[in-house]
Parts: C-alpha cells; structure tokens; sequence
C-alpha cells in the first residue's frame, strides 16, 4: 500500500476551522480594545470639558454684579446673562429640544451650549465657547445663589456611551438690587 504525500480533506477542514476561529476571537479582542479606548478618551473628554465648564460658570457669577434671566421658553437662547465690571457674559442652548421653566427652576435638554463674552459697550463677543458633549442642564436660582446642575455625554453611532453630571454652585461677590 502506497500512501501519497499531502494533506487529507479532513486534516485541511480542521485547520481551516482553527484558523477562522482564531480570526475571529482576534478580530473581538481588537473590537473590544477599540470601544474601550473610545470610552477612555471619551471620559476623559467629559472630565476636561465639565471642570471647563465648571470652572467658567463659577467664576463669571462670583465676578457678576447683576445676573438674570433671559430664556425664551420656546426658543432656548441665553438662559443666563451676568453683568460684570468689564463686560457681560451669557450663557445660552441653541436649539434646544425641551425647554423648561418653573419658578426658580430653568431645564435645558440637548442643544448646543455656549458661552459668549461681550466687551463692555460691545455688540458682538469678544470669545465663543462652544461646549460640544452637552446633553441637559438644570439651573436653580435660590436668593443670590445660582446652582448648575449639567449632564455631559459622549455618543457613538447614535449610542450614549459615557454620561457625567456636574453640580457648580456659586453667588455673585456685589450683586446689585435689582
């Protein structure tokens, strides 16, 4: 009996079947380690953007001298406006999707947030920022005091795939009577 050099049929459909079970459990492992470094650096982003915004919104009431209100309740806009030594800051949501105002109580969902400074006698700002991972804002006024409570998040194809919330609350050094 002679036997003839190669592989058998067999011997080649086991192989191939390792083979492609190995692509594939691969092909998982990188699907995996890109999703996760995606959520990482959209963590981080959230992380960089809310102190951001944190800080900003701290400062610009504690340096206020008169702040108010100014939300078209349909329209969105600037749902805040401070009055400074040097200028006027506001804080508005373009196209915001729901708009809501009960008594001391402002929410925003989704839109784009921004916060536009005007020189002193200016009619057009002097700085936009445009804060991109937006998602909902909340902002309460109690006495003197303005409280910001903002949800930030990162979406990928459609999909949340990381949410922070940030809680800023901050009075204004000399506000004036109004």
């Amino acid at each position: 009996m002679r036997r003839s050099a190669g592989f058998t049929l067999v011997e080649l459909m086991v192989y191939l079947a390792l083979l492609v079970a190995g692509t594939i459990v691969i092909a998982g492992l990188e699907l995996t380690a890109a999703r996760a470094a995606f959520l990482e650096r959209s963590l981080v982003d959230l992380g960089m953007e809310g102190d951001e915004i944190s800080t900003r919104f701290r400062d610009d009431v504690r340096q206020s001298l008169h702040s108010e209100d100014a939300l078209d309740s349909k329209k969105g806009g600037a749902f805040l406006i401070l009055t400074e030594p040097r200028g006027v800051v506001r804080w508005e949501v373009e196209s915001p999707a729901q708009v809501e105002k009960a008594g001391p109580m402002t929410r925003l969902d989704k839109g784009r947030l921004v916060r536009k400074v005007f020189e002193k006698g200016a009619t057009t700002a002097s700085r936009t920022q445009v804060f991109v991972h937006f998602d909902r804002l909340v902002l309460t006024r109690s006495g003197a005091e303005l409280r910001l409570e903002l949800t930030l998040a990162a979406s990928r194809g459609g999909e949340v795939t990381a949410r922070r919330t940030y809680a800023v609350s901050a009075v204004p050094v000399a506000e004036e009577a109004p």
